[in-house]
């Protein structure tokens, strides 16, 4: 099992641009970080980041889901969830399963800055 280094990240978010946006702020906060669009593809990923931005509405399922395994098999990892979604039911569930940050679309990238350095 690969272990994350204080400084890695994972982007998953099925939109490309959001998704390259994302990417570029935390490479040039000096984060090394890997993106991508599925939730397959996230599970391969999962193990080796220190910082998960999840989005909730992927083309292959919820993040929901993948947050709600993330939290079962406690892996080591702090989570940011970023949601368009209105949905209070959806957000009711995502405060249950109780993420590190919760950003609503279109997300304040100051604010994304701020929950990193701690500010």
């Amino acid at each position: 099992m690969q272990q994350a280094n204080a400084r890695s990240a994972l982007v998953i978010e099925d939109h490309a641009a959001s998704r390259e946006a994302l990417r570029r702020l935390l490479r040039a906060l000096g984060h090394d970080t890997d993106a991508v669009s599925t939730l397959a593809e996230a599970e391969q990923r999962i193990r080796s980041a220190r910082y998960v931005f999840l989005d909730l509405h992927l083309t292959d399922g919820n993040g929901i889901d993948l947050l709600r395994r993330i939290r079962g098999d406690g892996i080591p990892v702090k989570v940011a969830v970023m949601t368009g979604s209105a949905s209070d039911s959806m957000l009711a569930e995502v405060h249950k399963l109780q993420p590190d940050a919760l950003f609503i679309k279109p997300v304040d990238f100051g604010k994304v800055v701020e929950w990193l350095t701690g500010a």
